[in-house]
C-alpha cells in the first residue's frame, strides 16, 4: 500500500483528520486541509507514504515518483541523516548518505529511484545502477520509450528507460543539446549480443523520413497550408518544432517536393494545392 496511489473511502472525519479505508481494510489518515470538502462515504484518490515511524499516511498531492519509479528532484535540505528531496508532497524524501552516488548540496537536482528501506519507509537512491538492470528482453527494436537522462559518462549519457532499465546514449550520436535530469522520448536500438540497451534519439533515416513527411503534411494542413520553418532554419528551431534533426527534416522535405506536394519558397513552404 505504501508508495503508491489508491482509491480510498472516507470512513470518518475527526477534528482536522480524515480517516481513510482501503479495499483490503487497511486504515490511513490524511489532513483535512488536503480535502476540506469531503464527507464520510466519499471515495478519493490519495498517495500513501510512510510517516516518521513507518506508519502509512495519505495525501491528495501526487509525488514526482512513486515506489519503484525514478524522477529528477531538488535537494531541499541536508542533515546528519542525509539529504532531503522535494518530491511534491509535504514530507520530503530522504536520500541517505549511503545511497548517494555523489555528494549533494541544497538547491542541486538529482535523479533518484524511490525504494523502501529495511524499516518499511520510503527513501531515495541515486545509485540507480545497483537497483535497476541494464539489460532486458522486453523491448522491441526501435520501440519509442520515455527516457530520463541521469548521468554523463565518457561514452555519452546513461538514461533510465520506462522506469525499468538503464540504457546508453552515445555522445557521437547525439545531435541536440541534452542535460542530466531531462526527460525525453528515445528509441531502443537493436539489442546487442550481451543484451545491453543502446539508445537513440532518432529513428533510422529511412523510417524517420517516411514518418516525418506525414508530420510535415499534417502541420501544413493545420497552419493554413503554410510553414515558415524551412531548410534554412536552424537545427534547434527544427528540432523544437518536429523533434527531428535538420538532416532528416531536409530529406523529408525533399521527398514532399519530389512528390509535388509542397512548393518551397525563400521564406516558407506551401502546400501545392494545384496537384
Amino acid at each position: 500500500m505504501i508508495g503508491s496511489s489508491h482509491k480510498l473511502k472516507v470512513s470518518d472525519i475527526s477534528l482536522d483528520t480524515i480517516h481513510l479505508c482501503a479495499m483490503n481494510g487497511a486504515i490511513t489518515t490524511m489532513p483535512l486541509s488536503d480535502a476540506p470538502d469531503v464527507k464520510p462515504g466519499d471515495i478519493i484518490s490519495a498517495f500513501v507514504y510512510s510517516g516518521i515511524n513507518g506508519e502509512p499516511l495519505a495525501t491528495s498531492q501526487q509525488p514526482a515518483a512513486q515506489l519503484g519509479e525514478c524522477a529528477n528532484m531538488k535537494v531541499s535540505s541536508v542533515t546528519d541523516a542525509g539529504a532531503f528531496l522535494d518530491w511534491g508532497i509535504a514530507k520530503d524524501l530522504l536520500l541517505p548518505y549511503a545511497e548517494q552516488r555523489r555528494p549533494v548540496e541544497v538547491g542541486m537536482r538529482e535523479s533518484v529511484l524511490v525504494y523502501m528501506d529495511n524499516s518499511g519507509r520510503l527513501a531515495a537512491t541515486s545509485k540507480i545502477d545497483t537497483r535497476m538492470p541494464n539489460t532486458t528482453l522486453d523491448f522491441d527494436p526501435w520501440q519509442a520509450v520515455k527516457l530520463l537522462v541521469y548521468q554523463r559518462t565518457d561514452m555519452g549519457f546513461k538514461a533510465i528507460v520506462e522506469n525499468r532499465a538503464i540504457g546508453l546514449l552515445y555522445k557521437d550520436e547525439i545531435f541536440q543539446p541534452i542535460k542530466t535530469g531531462q526527460t525525453l522520448t528515445g528509441y531502443i536500438k537493436p539489442l546487442r549480443d550481451d543484451g545491453r540497451l543502446d539508445l537513440s534519439l532518432q529513428l533510422p533515416s529511412r523510417t524517420t523520413s517516411s514518418a516525418l513527411t506525414q508530420v510535415l503534411l499534417q502541420y501544413l494542413h493545420e497552419h493554413d497550408g503554410r510553414m515558415f520553418i524551412t531548410d534554412k532554419s536552424s537545427p534547434n528551431e527544427i528540432y523544437a518544432a518536429f523533434n527531428a534533426s535538420k538532416k532528416n527534416f531536409k530529406r523529408a522535405l525533399g521527398q514532399l517536393y519530389k512528390q509535388r506536394k509542397v512548393i518551397i519558397e525563400d521564406d516558407c513552404v506551401r502546400l501545392n494545392t494545384k496537384d
